[in-house]
């Protein structure tokens, strides 16, 4: 999921798309996506550690950091770049830190959760100005 806003953001960039058609993109995709997916591991992942764990409040922080990236510092190329190194410090930070060291302490009774206290949904929405495919979609009628 945080992958695909850096592979949507890269492409744009690389196609030369206008930075207020990604900042848009990242706006929508922060609401969303990221921002549900925070809350999520913040309520119901991080809480097998417990919020007092050193690992746990650095995650916050840099929840917390993005959450400032993408809501007030997100009106140029330079920002778009700063979130996409966030997310990429976050992901790595998490995918080999954080997430191992709940797998290491996670009781088995933790593992299944039912609908009724595991409330979170995937979002169905999509974005509607898909600019990482119109340099796809050109060379295509070119093509023909």
């Amino acid at each position: 999921m945080i992958h695909i806003y850096i592979k949507f953001r890269c492409e744009g960039v690389r196609q030369n798309i206008d930075t207020k058609r990604i900042k848009n993109y990242a706006e929508w995709y922060y609401s969303n996506d990221l921002a549900p997916h925070f809350k999520f591991e913040e309520e119901y992942v991080f809480s097998i550690l417990g919020i007092d764990n050193d690992l746990i409040k650095k995650a916050l922080t840099q929840h917390r950091r993005l959450k400032k990236y993408f809501t007030k510092y997100i009106e140029s190329e330079k920002s778009l770049s700063r979130i996409e190194e966030e997310l990429e410090t976050l992901i790595r930070f998490e995918e080999r830190t954080v997430f191992p060291a709940i797998r290491n302490n996670i009781k088995i009774n933790r593992i299944l959760l039912s609908p009724e206290v595991f409330p979170y949904k995937l979002n169905a929405k999509e974005w509607d100005d898909l600019f990482w495919r119109d340099h796809y979609k050109s060379e295509r009628e070119m093509a023909i």
